[in-house]
């Protein structure tokens, strides 16, 4: 990181790269669980597994149902906090004073720093483009279609209040790779994806 890492920072650290590592404020490098687990962002599993366990049969017992918290139900702006919880919210980024490209590698508090976000919209949210339960997919091609859904359908239909963007008619392929770009961190040693939905040409001044 290129300067002194304290403990408490460290524990996040921790906190943000393996499951059950924090147990009330204190690191516990014995029980950990590396890597993200189910129960990372579900919550304690127990009473879920046990009806089914208990019914010694597949599928879901009424018993077990609620008993996982369920992040795809919240709004928007509580759906990219909760994912900020371990990516950093806006309001992180605000009270830490991180300036300029270190911002890059919140990727929660810079789709909510994007002028179409507005109140919050549920096409801009961290699991529209990113399914926790797949691979991530780094070809720049792979969001095109989810991109498509805030413009109209073609080049020459009207815009209206659920579809704003207007098609680009040269290209409505690979729509990230000028929308948001790749910007190197120094801190981080890599070029992170910018959030922040915007038109990026080269030499612009990178907005905060």
């Amino acid at each position: 990181m290129y300067r002194p890492v304290d403990d408490a920072e460290i524990g996040r650290c921790f906190g943000f790269h393996t499951s059950a590592s924090i147990i009330g404020d204190q690191l516990d490098e014995k029980n950990l669980m590396h890597g993200i687990t189910c129960e990372a962002c579900r919550g304690p599993g127990a009473k879920h597994v046990a009806p089914a366990q208990a019914a010694k049969m597949e599928g879901m017992p009424n018993a077990a149902r609620g008993t996982l918290f369920t992040a795809g139900q919240l709004n928007p702006a509580d759906s990219v906090d909760f994912c900020g919880a371990c990516h950093s919210t806006w309001w992180d980024l605000k009270l830490s004073g991180v300036k300029g490209v270190s911002t890059t590698g919140s990727h929660p508090y810079r789709p909510e720093s994007s002028r179409c976000w507005g109140k919050g919209d549920s096409r801009l949210i961290c699991i529209a483009c990113h399914d926790p339960h797949q691979q991530l997919q780094s070809d720049p091609s792979a969001c095109d279609g989810i991109c498509l859904k805030c413009y109209a359908a073609s080049a020459g239909e009207k815009t209206t209040a659920s579809h704003p963007g207007v098609l680009f008619p040269a290209n409505t392929k690979n729509c990230v790779s000028c929308h948001r770009p790749k910007v190197y961190v120094p801190e981080m040693h890599y070029n992170f994806t910018d959030h922040r939905i915007r038109v990026a040409q080269r030499g612009n001044v990178y907005p905060n």
